[in-house]
């Protein structure tokens, strides 16, 4: 049988696939990354600064630390206890700031200022062990 415009058929039922979420009043979302540890939280980065939601993206505040910058990318650790953010000044300059707690207090990863960081990522097999990524180099 098939289903009503937007909506898909899933093992013969018809579901919606995508729920409208709030609007972020923070520009362009460039990136979301839920919590490995709680998928309850979930932190969302945009042309205006990083937002975070604990309840599985249902409602969103701006963290203040965070406010009219340009959050590129975000990566959880594994455990859940470590974020890194790769965001922008408003002279492009790359930066990335590390979080222990739950994206509550921020501090600036000054070995990675002025490297052109592109993007972050954990070990998979090593919470502790964050990588970056400028140009050709790790």
């Amino acid at each position: 049988m098939p289903c009503a415009a937007g909506r898909v058929c899933v093992a013969g039922v018809c579901q919606t696939p995508w729920m409208p979420m709030p609007t972020l009043y923070g520009g362009s979302v460039q990136r979301v990354i839920f919590n490995p540890a709680n998928a309850s939280e979930a932190f969302a980065g945009t042309d205006g600064g990083l937002f975070r939601s604990s309840d599985g993206g249902g409602s969103w505040s701006r963290l203040s630390s965070f406010e009219y910058r340009f959050v590129r990318r975000g990566v959880i650790s594994s455990t859940g206890a470590t974020l890194h953010a790769l965001w922008y000044d408003q002279s492009w300059a790359t930066h990335v700031s590390r979080s222990v707690d739950g994206g509550a207090g921020w501090q600036l990863v000054s070995a990675l200022e002025s490297r052109g960081i592109q993007d972050v990522a954990f070990a998979p097999s090593h919470a502790s062990i964050a990588y970056a990524v400028s140009g050709s180099r790790i």
